[in-house]
C-alpha cells in the first residue's frame, strides 16, 4: 500500500459551462457555439470517432466555415505531449471555442499555461 499522507496538490477546474450528450445533442451544436460567442471552432477527438464514424463529418457540415481545425488522435488517458500538440494547433488556428467529441478528457488540462497541470 502506498502512503499518501504527505500528498499535497491543487487542481483547478477550467470553466466548462455545459456538456451536450445523447440523442439530439449534435443538432444543438451550432446554437451552443453561437451562445458562447464562438466563431472559430476547433475539434479534439480520438482516432475512432475521427476515422470510423460519420460524427466528425457531421460536425464539419453543421459548423461549416466556423470549423477552423481538428486534432486527433487523442489516446486514452490523454498524454501531456498530445495536450501540448493539440493546444499548439488550436492556437495556430486562432480557435475561440474547443469542442471535444467522444470520451476525450483533454479539457482537464489548463491550456492557458501551456498544458501544464
Amino acid at each position: 500500500m502506498v502512503d499518501v499522507s504527505g500528498l499535497k496538490g491543487e487542481f483547478t477546474f477550467l470553466p466548462q459551462e455545459r456538456v451536450l450528450f445523447g440523442q439530439g445533442a449534435l443538432g444543438r451544436l451550432a446554437s451552443e457555439v453561437d451562445r458562447v460567442g464562438g466563431r472559430r471552432a476547433f475539434v479534439i477527438t480520438g482516432t475512432t470517432i475521427a476515422t470510423k464514424t460519420a460524427l466528425l463529418d457531421q460536425v464539419q457540415q453543421i459548423l461549416g466555415q466556423n470549423l477552423v481545425g481538428t486534432f486527433y488522435p487523442i489516446p486514452q488517458h490523454v498524454p501531456r505531449g498530445d495536450v501540448l500538440s493539440a493546444a499548439l494547433r488550436a492556437r495556430e488556428a486562432n480557435a475561440d471555442v474547443l469542442i471535444s467529441l467522444g470520451g476525450v478528457c483533454i479539457f482537464r488540462h489548463d491550456w492557458t499555461n501551456g498544458g501544464k497541470t
